[in-house]
């Protein structure tokens, strides 16, 4: 059962644009240079591991 890992793959994805939205469009990230580098490596974070989840689904089908 694969659900679960692409739905957790999607969810990163959404997260991680949410972040990157909310930060860089809006102007909304953190002033400190530490804080701002967390919150952009987090969202690295979250957008890579929906990347693999979700195209680990797309290449190797629904039996992956």
């Amino acid at each position: 059962m694969r659900f679960p890992f692409t739905f957790m793959g999607v969810g990163s994805l959404v997260m991680a644009a949410w972040i990157l939205v909310y930060g860089l469009l809006l102007g909304r990230l953190p002033a400190d240079p530490l804080s701002r580098t967390l919150t952009l490596a987090g969202a690295g974070l979250f957008g890579l591991l929906g990347l693999y989840l979700v195209g680990r689904r797309v290449i190797r089908g629904p039996e992956s």
